[in-house]
This record gives structure tokens, C-alpha cells and sequence, in this order.
């Protein structure tokens, strides 16, 4: 980790109104001229714009991070996530990353799609790419069967993997492309 940044950690599933808020599972725009034809699944985007994210921008400046770095402040956040806290983390490398914070390299454990394929391409293509070659990494295992929901988002290969494998302890380098993983080498 850079010297001077945050972390943003999610956590997974723990009460009811998370088991509601991943089945509310349609889509609806973002309005978002920066992601034309972008949707996310409303339980998930409505938690974030009505409650989460404005809870999650203050907790992020009372612990020194800002969208504008400061002699006093840094605008570098990572941000992890398992289950529906790695379906947040994709949402907010998103959100942030709009707001101006320098989302660094990102990992959703075993996270749900919150959007469609426009939405994972705009992630993938353009909101990182010049910084890096991918937005973050989402760890699955390969059956898992979160990930793959809710399945009418578009097929799985909008999202960058790594798959654990028959070769996954013969080297920790991989090469990724935005449909699969495989061992480098």
C-alpha cells in the first residue's frame, strides 16, 4: 500500500434486509453521462445512493481521505469486499472513482454483477485505462454461484477473473483478459 492511503472494506451478508436488498435484483439506470446505457440492480444502487455512499464518503474524511489531497490528506483508497460487500466494492470503485478519489487496484471476493455489461465495459475500457490494464481483481472460486448472479446481467466474461486451477500454485503471476484467466508462462 502507498504510504498514505485508505482502505474501504465491505462486508458480506449479515442480516435480512441484505438478503432483500441482493433479491431486488432489476435493472435501472444510472443517469450517468460518464457510463451512457449503464444500469445497476436497484436493491443494490438505491442502498448507496440513498444511505451507503454518503455514510461511506464521510467515514472516508474523518479518516483523512478527500477526493483533493491536502498536504494534510490523501485521496488514495483501496477498496476489498466478500459476498455482498464484493458486490459494494464494485459499485463504489465506481462511485468513487466518479467523485474524484484514486481508487487504486480494488478486489470483490466472490461479489454479485450490480450492473449490466455496459456497465462492466465502461469499468473495464475506459474509467482505469490509463492508469492500469484492469479496474480490479474479483476472486471466485469456480463454484461459487454468487458471481454469476443475478444471471440476466450478460455473461460472466465482463468481469476480470482469477479462477483458482489446476495450476494456480505453480506460479502467483497470471495473464488476465476481461473472459479468462489462465497461468502465465
Amino acid at each position: 500500500l502507498p504510504s498514505r492511503s485508505c482502505l474501504l472494506v465491505f462486508r458480506g451478508t449479515a442480516n435480512p434486509e441484505n438478503y432483500a436488498m441482493t433479491a431486488a435484483s432489476y435493472l435501472v439506470p444510472f443517469n450517468d453521462r460518464a457510463c451512457p446505457g449503464c444500469y445497476a440492480s436497484v436493491g443494490i444502487k438505491s442502498v448507496w445512493d440513498n444511505k451507503l455512499g454518503s455514510s461511506v464518503v464521510d467515514a472516508l474524511k474523518a479518516s483523512g481521505c478527500t477526493p483533493e489531497a491536502t498536504g494534510t490528506t490523501t485521496n488514495k483508497i483501496f477498496i476489498a469486499g466478500h459476498s455482498l460487500g464484493g458486490t459494494l466494492t464494485t459499485l463504489a470503485v465506481y462511485k468513487l472513482h466518479l467523485l474524484g478519489f484514486d481508487v487504486h487496484l480494488s478486489w470483490s471476493l466472490s461479489g454479485a454483477r450490480p450492473g449490466n455489461t455496459a456497465f462492466f465495459n465502461y469499468l473495464n475500457r475506459k474509467a482505469f485505462a490509463q492508469k492500469r490494464p484492469l479496474p480490479m481483481w474479483l476472486v471466485t472460486y469456480s463454484n461459487d454461484l454468487v458471481p454469476r448472479w443475478p444471471a440476466n446481467f450478460g455473461r460472466l466474461e465482463h468481469h476480470v477473473h482469477f479462477e483458482p486451477g489446476p495450476h494456480a500454485l505453480d506460479s502467483p503471476e497470471f495473464c488476465l483478459t476481461p473472459s479468462k484467466a489462465t497461468p502465465a508462462g
